[in-house]
């Protein structure tokens, strides 16, 4: 009976946490792909008015992050908004404290934003001051390995309602 018992437990266990081992849904790098711009100039078939050197053709204006610095509310609010729409919050209707993200470390530089995951999987977001650019590595406690998940810019996901 008691071999029976352990069995059954054992199963359990198993088809609880095999489902956290799967392949992520997402891509594991969130960086923005640089777009291609053109900088070279229409070409003109009169000769230049001038000898002096050409004029350099406008660039196009960054449309990344604004000027300001990023506070530690607005990092919080973006990996809030980028897990939200990322992973599925499904299993958190059922169990509210068994995912969350919380507000885990500060340094000179950046922030860090902790994201726990359902199957007890840390991602931990490493939010830039300055640049707002988010380094996520994500971290498996029972194994104590961390591996390094890619980048995203916390500004994409500050617009964002989650």
């Amino acid at each position: 009976m008691r071999k029976r018992l352990c069995c059954i437990i054992a199963a359990l266990i198993l088809a609880v946490l095999i489902p956290g081992c799967g392949a992520k849904d997402a891509a594991a790098d969130h960086s923005p792909q640089p777009t291609a711009a053109s900088t070279t100039a229409p070409e003109s078939t009169t000769a230049p008015e001038s000898t002096t050197a050409p004029e350099s053709p406008d660039l196009p204006e960054p449309t990344a992050a604004p000027k300001s610095e990023i506070t530690q509310e607005m990092a919080y609010a973006g990996v809030n908004n980028y897990c939200h729409i990322t992973y599925d919050w499904s299993i958190a209707e059922e169990i509210p404290d068994i995912m969350y993200v919380v507000n885990w470390d500060e340094t000179e530089t950046e922030y860090v934003v902790m994201f726990r995951s359902y199957t007890g999987a840390h991602e931990l977001f490493y939010v830039d001051k300055a640049s707002g650019v988010t380094r996520i590595v994500f971290y498996e406690p029972v194994q104590q390995k961390e591996t390094d998940e890619g980048t995203i810019n916390i500004w994409d996901y500050l617009e964002t309602g989650g």
